[in-house]
């Protein structure tokens, strides 16, 4: 097998999953995806390159085994939910952003 997996929880809402990928096995593929491909203008200043969905849509759009969510994106739109602005949720437009450390 080319991967292995193991799912764990810690105290509180956290949890996870480890996966360890033997990256040299000529079954295995790596590839980057968004959620869509379109590429619309949110508005004047910014151009959004896909649309936010949660990481399992995502997997069986494109029949990945593992995905991980990146989530360096920057969202131009917000919405507006008990008196809240929330900017990440499915269907928002997302452009990808660099993040240095």
């Amino acid at each position: 097998m080319p991967f292995t997996g193991e799912r764990f929880t810690l105290p509180g809402p956290v949890f996870g999953v480890v996966v360890k990928i033997d990256l040299t096995d000529p079954r295995i593929h790596v590839e980057m995806a968004l959620a869509d491909n379109r590429r619309a203008n949110a508005d004047e200043s910014s151009s959004v390159v896909g649309q936010l969905d949660t990481p399992s849509s995502v997997a069986k759009k494109f029949d990945f085994d593992i995905i991980m969510n990146a989530s360096y994106f920057a969202v131009p739109v917000a919405s507006e939910f008990n008196r809240k602005k929330i900017q990440y949720f499915v269907g928002n437009g997302a452009y990808p952003r660099l993040a240095l450390f």
